[in-house]
C-alpha cells in the first residue's frame, strides 16, 4: 500500500509541478539555495527508496541540477517521525550528531558528484530518459 501511495504522489508531482518551477528553484542556476531546498525536501520525504528514485528521475527530467538530486537522496536517510524514538533510545547528543552529519554530508557530496559526473551529466540523463520513453505510455 505504501509503494502504491508513493507512485500516486510521484505521478501527481509530475503533472502538477511545472518545469519552469523546477528550473527556477532546483535548476543549474539555483546555487546553494537550490541545494538547501533539496536537502530540506529530502528530510521530509518518506517511503521506500524505489519511489524516491522515481521522484528524482522526474526532477531531473524537468531540469533539476545533479547536486540538488544528490542532496535529496543524501538527506532522505533523515526520518523526522523517527527522531523522538531515536532521542529516547540514544539520547540528544547521538541524535543531533547523526542527523546533523547526514544533513551536512549532502552539501559535501552534491558538489563532489557534480564535479565527478561533469556539468552535462543531467542533460545526458534527460536525453537518455526521454529516448527510453514508450510513447504509448504517454497516451491516456
Amino acid at each position: 500500500a505504501t509503494l502504491v501511495t508513493v507512485f500516486v504522489i510521484v505521478g501527481l508531482f509530475q503533472v502538477w509541478v511545472t518545469e519552469d518551477f523546477i528550473v527556477k528553484h532546483l535548476g543549474e542556476s539555483s546555487g546553494f539555495k537550490g541545494m538547501a531546498l533539496g536537502a530540506g525536501i529530502g528530510t521530509l520525504i518518506h517511503g521506500p527508496l524505489v519511489g524516491v528514485f522515481k521522484l528524482l528521475d522526474g526532477l531531473l527530467a524537468k531540469g533539476a541540477r545533479t547536486g540538488v538530486v544528490v542532496a535529496i537522496v543524501s538527506t532522505w536517510a533523515i526520518k523526522l517521525p523517527m527522531i523522538p524514538l531515536e532521542l529516547r533510545l540514544f539520547g540528544w547528543k547521538f541524535t543531533l550528531l547523526r542527523e546533523g552529519l547526514l544533513f551536512l554530508s549532502a552539501f559535501i557530496m552534491a558538489p563532489l558528484m557534480e564535479f565527478a559526473l561533469g556539468k552535462d551529466w543531467a542533460q545526458r540523463h534527460r536525453s537518455v530518459s526521454m529516448a527510453n520513453v514508450d510513447v504509448t505510455e504517454l497516451i491516456p
